[in-house]
């Protein structure tokens, strides 16, 4: 379903690819996981989570889009900080 890496950011090796990124400071690194999108935009919490599900196989792409839903997302919100 397309390209996906796991980058960390404490990783001094990484630090090229991170770098070109917008993302927030280390200490928002630390607090919650962070997706970068094809386009760019940068997503944190259980919206990262949500996007990298709609990247893996069946059945992940739907818990995804449901995560996603206006019903849902502040129990995935919830959830993702507990």
């Amino acid at each position: 379903r397309g390209d996906c890496r796991f980058l960390h950011y404490a990783d001094a090796s990484q630090a090229p690819a991170l770098s070109s990124m917008a993302l927030p400071d280390p200490g928002a690194l630390r607090e919650r996981i962070h997706a970068v999108t094809p386009s760019g935009s940068v997503l944190a919490g259980s919206s990262a989570v949500a996007a990298i599900f709609g990247r893996l196989p069946f059945p992940w792409p739907t818990l995804g889009r449901l995560v996603e839903t206006p019903a849902l997302r502040p129990l995935a919100d919830r959830a993702y900080a507990w």
